[in-house]
């Protein structure tokens, strides 16, 4: 199986090692099998060891919480510009995050003023913004 003894091709390493023979090519090429190229062939020294496999990817959780579905009453009218909402309860009438409710107030792209204490606290108006109508929930 082995060439003279000393190297064997991508085929015969990766029948030994239980491989795709495309596999052993991307760990050669990312240097995780030592091999040599002869006469644009890879060659790989036929003590060679296979590689340690990667980690396995932790999985998602699969008891993710579910969201809450959206009440008629928890949906202001698009219309009421005198009330305002803090991020959080903007954030759950949109589909902006916090983060991002953050961030659009930061840039002006929200209409918003800050309270005695620092909280943010969003305008209604905000709702009947073009850019805000699209995201709605």
């Amino acid at each position: 199986m082995a060439k003279q003894g000393e190297y064997l091709t991508t085929k015969e390493y990766a029948k030994k090692m239980g491989m795709t023979v495309s596999t052993v090519t991307k760990q050669l090429r990312s240097g995780k099998i030592k091999g040599v190229k002869q006469g644009g062939k890879w060659m790989i020294p036929a003590g060679a060891s296979a590689p340690k496999p990667a980690a396995p990817k932790k999985a998602a959780p699969k008891d993710l919480p579910k969201p809450k579905p959206a009440s008629a009453s928890s949906a202001p009218p698009a219309s009421d510009a005198q009330s305002s909402y803090s991020i959080e309860e903007f954030s759950n009438i949109t589909f902006l995050t916090p983060f991002g409710v953050k961030e659009w107030l930061r840039k002006g792209m929200l209409n918003g003023s800050q309270t005695g204490s620092g909280d943010w606290r969003v305008d209604g108006s905000s709702l009947n913004l073009d850019q805000v109508k699209r995201l709605l929930r």
